[in-house]
């Protein structure tokens, strides 16, 4: 028996079709759903057909109104012969709920000025949970979070002095995204950091190492060929083509005048 959606729909009102048994003693069919977070096996409650199961005798098809559109929901249908031996559930099939998720910039504030090293903090926040945040400059994808607290290190000294917009797209478990409004900022570091170049390392690169090492931060091209400093070998660096945690201590080490880079 397969259940399929004839037409896309969103929680709230769920049109469902399935292939019919071609059993001799078929007596009808249950259709089951729970919400996309429910850890139970098809407890849902609340449609106007009924709680879970609820019985559409030999139809093939059913409509399912009344749920909750700040879920997503998860069906399944069964066959029952006339003796009352009811089938496995057939495949299952997941209808989004229609909430996106918020999501602002919390650090830097708009229209602020920055220099060195910078934290990127957005705050999301979303019915069902956060698949992940991402964060951009001047529109360009710079990183990707998946957890809590969603923020990356921006080092500017690698930008020139001058303004530039971020912001963040938070994306829902359903697929839901939404992207936060625009922060304008302005770089500006000393002449002497300006003139600073990608070899002088910080604590916050070692920290940032760490972080796309464990998989909280996604690299960039940009990260990749500054922090790819691992491993040193008779007191060179020879990068390995990844940033791992190899890198993070190296970096440290620099930092603290243990190894020269």
């Amino acid at each position: 028996m397969l259940l399929g959606v004839p037409f896309p729909g969103y929680a709230m009102t769920v049109a469902l079709q399935w292939d019919a048994n071609v059993e001799d003693d078929l007596a009808g069919y249950k259709v089951y759903y729970k919400t996309g977070l429910s850890a139970a096996t098809f407890d849902g409650i609340g449609a106007v057909e009924g709680d879970s199961p609820f019985d559409v005798l030999n139809q093939t098809t059913a409509t399912i109104n009344g749920l909750d559109p700040n879920h997503s929901y998860i069906f399944a249908v069964t066959a029952y012969n006339k003796s009352g031996v009811e089938s496995g559930y057939s495949n299952t099939v997941m209808i989004p709920e229609l909430i996106a998720p918020t999501v602002y910039l919390s650090s830097p504030l708009d229209k602020s000025m920055v220099s060195e090293t910078t934290t990127i903090t957005a705050n999301a926040t979303d019915n069902e949970g956060i698949r992940s945040v991402e964060f951009y400059e001047n529109g360009v994808l710079r990183a990707v979070v998946n957890t809590v607290p969603y923020s990356y290190m921006w080092d500017t000294t690698t930008k020139a002095n001058g303004t530039y917009i971020l912001f963040a797209r938070a994306l829902d478990m359903s697929g839901n995204v939404t992207q936060s409004a625009n922060v304008s900022v302005t770089v500006n570091n000393s002449e002497a950091m300006a003139s600073t170049t990608t070899s002088s390392l910080t604590i916050s690169d070692a920290l940032l190492a760490l972080q796309i090492a464990v998989g909280k931060v996604s690299s960039t091209t940009e990260l990749q060929s500054r922090l790819d400093v691992a491993p040193v070998i008779n007191g060179m660096s020879v990068p390995n083509g990844k940033i791992d945690t190899g890198d993070a201590i190296v970096i440290l080490s620099n930092v603290v005048g243990k190894i020269a880079l």
